[in-house]
C-alpha cells in the first residue's frame, strides 16, 4: 500500500503486484517483459527499425499491403480450376470427375468451399510463405483437403525430401510426407508480407502521424501573443471568441485584436508538406514486394485509357501467373498419381481477366486457321478444347494452292 500526501487528505491506493512471464527454452530463460528479436519472431512479431512490431496479421491493417494481398488471394479463389487429359492424337479432354475438379471447385471439405479454400491458402502463402493443407485419402482416394497450421518444414539430410512436422492435439508431433500435403509456396518460401515489414512499419507510422496531425481539426493555425499576463478566465474567453469566429480554425473569419496582441501563423514544415508524397511512395514500395503495379493500388496519376484497358492482362501475366504456377505444381505433386502426371495437366481459367486480349486472340486464330500454317484442331488445343472431325485439314482460301509437303532438302547451289 502506498500513500500520496498533499494539502488535502491522504489518498490511499492499492498497487497490484507486477507480473513477470518467462519462457524456458534451449537457450535459457527469456523474459517477455523485454523480449529479444528471436523471441518476438517466435510469436510472429518481427522487429523493425521504425520501432513497430509487425506480426503475421499486421500487414492486413496497412492499406497498400491489404490491397495487394486481397487482389492476389481473392483472384486466386475466383479462377476456376480444371484438369485435362491428353489423348494419343494430341486431343484434350476435361476430366470432370477427378478430385481436383470436385474439391477445388465445389467443396474442399464439408465446411469450406473450393473458392474459399484457394483464397485462404493463397492468403497464408502471402503472409507466412507457405499455404499448407493436408490431403485426406480413404482407400487411396482423395476425399478432403484440410488446412494445416503450425507446421515446421524440414528437409531430409541426404535426399532433400521435405517433411512436414505437425503438432498433435494431445501432444507430440506427426511427420507428413510431401505426397500428403498440398504446399503452395511463395518465392523462396519467404512471405512477401514478412519481406516488406520495414516498408509496412513506415507506412503505419505515416498513417498514425496523419491521424494525430488532423485530430480535432489539425494543429493550431497560429499563436496569439500578449505583452501582459492573462488570467485563466480571460485566456479562455479569448480562445472561445477565436474559435467561434473561425469555426474551430476550420475556416477563415474576422477576429478583432487589441494593440497588445500579436498573431503569428504556423507554417507547415518540409516534412508536413511532403506527407502525401511519402504516403504515395510507401504504397508503391509495398506494392513492389507483392509485384502489384501502383495503378492496381489506386494510384491513378499515371493511368491512361490505354494502360487501364490492358490492366487485367498485365496483372495476370506479371502478378497472378507466378501464383497460378505455384498452385499447378502443388496440385500436380500431391493430388495426381505418378501415372496421371504423364498425360494429365492442371489449368486455371483466366478468360475473365483478359476479355480484351480474348478478342484479339480469336481474331488471330481466324486469320491463322484460314492460312496455310495452322490447323483448326491446333487452335482448339491452344484453348484446351477437344478436337473435331475434319479439324486436321487446312482451311485454305478459295483458289489458293495447297502448300508443298515434300521433305526433300534443296540441292546445293
Amino acid at each position: 500500500m502506498f500513500g500520496w500526501f498533499g494539502k488535502s487528505k491522504a489518498e490511499v491506493r492499492a498497487v497490484e503486484p507486477e507480473t513477470h512471464v518467462y519462457v524456458v527454452g534451449p537457450e535459457g530463460v527469456r523474459s517477455l517483459s523485454h523480449p529479444s528479436d528471436e523471441l518476438l519472431a517466435l510469436f510472429g512479431a518481427q522487429p523493425t527499425a521504425a520501432g513497430v512490431q509487425v506480426g503475421t496479421r499486421t500487414p492486413l491493417k496497412c492499406s497498400p499491403a491489404f490491397a495487394s494481398i486481397r487482389l492476389i488471394s481473392e483472384l486466386a479463389g475466383e479462377l476456376p480450376v480444371h484438369i485435362f487429359r491428353r489423348g494419343k492424337d494430341d486431343s484434350r479432354d476435361r476430366v470432370r470427375d477427378h478430385p481436383v475438379e470436385t474439391l477445388l471447385n465445389n467443396f474442399a471439405n464439408p465446411w469450406t468451399s473450393g473458392a474459399q479454400f484457394r483464397r485462404e491458402t493463397t492468403l497464408a502463402a502471402l503472409l507466412e510463405g507457405h499455404g499448407l493443407a493436408k490431403v485426406i485419402r480413404v482407400r487411396k482416394e482423395i476425399r478432403e483437403l484440410q488446412p494445416l497450421c503450425g507446421v515446421t518444414i524440414k528437409a531430409d539430410e541426404y535426399t532433400g525430401e521435405p517433411k512436414y512436422v505437425t503438432p498433435k492435439k494431445g501432444g507430440g508431433t506427426d511427420d507428413l510426407s510431401w505426397r500428403d500435403v498440398l504446399d503452395v509456396a511463395a518465392l523462396g518460401g519467404e512471405a512477401p508480407a514478412k519481406l516488406a515489414r520495414e516498408a509496412i512499419a513506415l507506412s503505419l507510422i505515416l498513417e498514425s502521424h496523419g491521424a494525430r496531425f488532423f485530430k480535432n481539426g489539425g494543429r493550431p493555425s497560429g499563436i496569439l501573443s500578449f505583452k501582459t499576463a492573462l488570467g485563466p478566465g480571460v485566456a479562455n474567453e479569448i480562445a472561445d471568441a477565436w474559435h467561434e469566429a473561425t469555426d474551430g480554425g476550420k475556416r477563415g473569419g474576422v477576429v478583432p485584436l487589441g494593440s497588445d496582441v500579436t498573431y503569428t501563423p504556423i507554417d507547415f514544415t518540409s516534412t508536413d508538406s511532403q506527407y502525401l508524397e511519402n504516403r504515395k511512395y510507401q504504397s508503391t514500395e509495398i506494392g513492389r514486394f507483392f509485384g502489384v503495379p501502383p495503378t492496381m493500388l489506386g494510384a491513378l496519376e499515371g493511368a491512361t485509357f490505354t494502360n487501364s484497358e490492358t490492366l487485367g492482362s498485365q496483372f495476370l501475366a506479371f502478378v497472378l501467373n507466378p501464383w497460378i504456377t505455384a498452385w499447378k505444381g502443388a496440385i500436380t505433386r500431391s493430388m495426381l498419381t505418378e501415372d496421371e502426371r504423364r498425360d494429365h495437366y492442371v489449368e486455371f481459367e483466366t478468360k475473365a481477366l483478359v476479355k480484351a486480349d480474348l478478342k484479339a486472340r480469336f481474331e488471330a486464330y481466324a486469320r491463322a486457321v484460314g492460312g496455310p500454317f495452322l490447323l483448326p484442331n491446333e487452335a482448339r488445343a491452344a484453348e484446351n478444347l477437344p478436337a473435331t472431325d475434319g479439324g486436321n485439314k487446312l482451311n485454305l482460301p478459295q483458289g489458293a494452292p495447297a502448300p508443298a509437303t515434300t521433305t526433300e532438302e534443296p540441292a546445293n547451289a
